[in-house]
């Protein structure tokens, strides 16, 4: 990677879900899209994104093997359910049940 970036940019785009009480969001490819635009414009060097279905063990992977450049910045831009409860807030994937929330599945 250069050395001028500000960091890398994970962009992170969940689209579908199994729990069909969670609604589709189509729109998310060109939320991410537009979001890898202006991040990369601004010296952000772009990793792969996830787009469409995303498990949470593929975002958890993906977190994992991510190549960070010095000095170690990272920004994680996410488009998809999420939601607030007493125990916490969760970013849900296309596997998180909303009767069985867990931390394999959000």
């Amino acid at each position: 990677m250069p050395e001028n970036v500000a960091g890398v940019a994970l962009c992170i785009g969940v689209a579908q879900y199994d729990d069909e009480s969670l609604q589709p969001l189509p729109v998310v490819a060109d939320e991410v899209a537009i979001m890898r635009g202006a991040l990369v414009e601004s010296g952000f060097a772009e990793a792969e994104p996830l787009v469409g279905v995303c498990t949470a063990a593929e975002v958890r992977d993906r977190l994992r093997t991510l190549e960070v450049p010095e000095p170690g910045r990272v920004l994680i831009y996410w488009t998809g359910h999420g939601l607030s409860r007493e125990e916490g807030c969760r970013l849900l994937t296309t596997d998180s049940r909303l009767d069985q929330l867990d931390e394999e599945t959000c």
